[in-house]
């Protein structure tokens, strides 16, 4: 599979390099499968392989306040365990019924340093992205204009682009007609995804966006300064129809997108709003959302993954019984 379908031609040879090969990929299994997960702690243990996991592990940084259990335990199949990113979220669970709720950390704070050194003059673009089952137009053409405006004034600008918004074809020829360089970004059957996300945010100065998500706060962990452009990108609750989990949940995609509202970001990361050259950098916040504190040992987790011997013979008994009666469910309505 050719390199250009994932990177733009003009870009750099360090940033080639920093954001890895696009040729690793695996079938998702659970969770912590998700961007390369299990593999980082199979790789860490020094494992041939990387057992099924019967655990939930959080893959990504919660940007609503707590208020549904489902927003952390969206997959309500039996889990071994669920880990989630810190000790605030599983007192969360716990208040609310679930009691196999344990700190961990995000996978992310997971991934080691490989030395990259920082750009301090470039800055990366990661505007609202598709799904598979949303379509949005983002108006990219306003996030153009303030990247060619730093470009004019000496910085180097990049952008990291969704995997769905590359399969639309009109993303990558508005950055080509501009000749600005891009590549892709994270994908959940990718396995070098975490690796390349820290890599790419401890080799930019700077980081922007149109609106909020993880890249909020990965970015700050990784000591890249950080600013929201405008206009801010909201999503509406009607988009989010066709998603399996959020689809019949109308409260919740109500209460999420109110969440992630301008009105609502505003007002909570004000600071954030002031442009470039006023762009912020706390590490300590970011430390704590993605519960650094809160780390185990890779032993620990693969425990906790249930890929100790003994669990490997038990799990598989309630975990694939829940899913059965699951099917039985959806099938006969009761």
């Amino acid at each position: 599979m050719s390199d250009y379908l994932f990177i733009s031609k003009s870009l750099p040879y360090e940033i080639q390099q920093a954001i890895l090969p696009y040729d690793a990929f695996t079938n998702i299994r659970e969770e912590p499968d998700f961007y390369g997960a299990s593999e980082l702690i199979s790789s860490l243990l020094g494992l041939k392989r990387v057992p099924r996991s019967y655990s939930s592990w959080s893959h990504g940084w919660g940007t609503a306040e707590l208020k549904f259990k489902e927003q952390i335990a969206w997959n309500s199949a039996w889990k071994f365990k669920r880990l989630v990113r810190n000790r605030v979220v599983a007192d969360f669970l716990l208040s609310a019924g679930v009691q196999n709720a344990v700190a961990v950390g995000l996978p992310i704070t997971y991934v080691p340093s490989v030395g990259i050194v920082r750009r301090s003059d470039s800055v990366l673009f990661m505007p609202a992205h598709a799904l598979s089952y949303v379509d949005i137009d983002h108006n990219l053409e306003d996030m153009i204009v303030e990247a060619e405006s730093l470009r004019s004034r000496g910085c180097y600008v990049c952008f990291c682009i969704h995997s769905a918004c590359v399969k639309n074809g009109k993303t990558i020829s508005l950055l080509n007609a501009s000749n600005l360089d891009w590549f892709v970004g994270s994908s959940v059957q990718d396995i070098n995804s975490l690796q390349r996300m820290r890599n790419v945010f401890e080799y930019f100065g700077t980081v922007a966006s149109n609106t909020i998500g993880s890249h909020f706060v990965y970015s700050q962990l990784f000591g890249a300064k950080f600013f929201f452009t405008a206009p801010y990108f909201e999503f509406h609750p009607d988009q989010f129809l066709k998603d399996p989990f959020l689809g019949p949940r109308a409260e919740l995609r109500e209460f999420l997108m109110l969440q992630s509202s301008f009105e609502f970001i505003k007002r909570k990361h004000p600071l954030y709003f002031n442009g470039y050259e006023n762009a912020i950098c706390d590490q300590g916040f970011a430390a704590i959302e993605c519960g650094v504190a809160d780390k185990r040992e890779p032993e620990v987790i693969a425990e906790l993954l249930g890929w100790g011997v003994k669990d490997q013979i038990i799990c598989p008994i309630p975990y694939f019984g829940s899913k059965v009666l699951s099917k039985i469910k959806k099938v006969t309505g009761v």
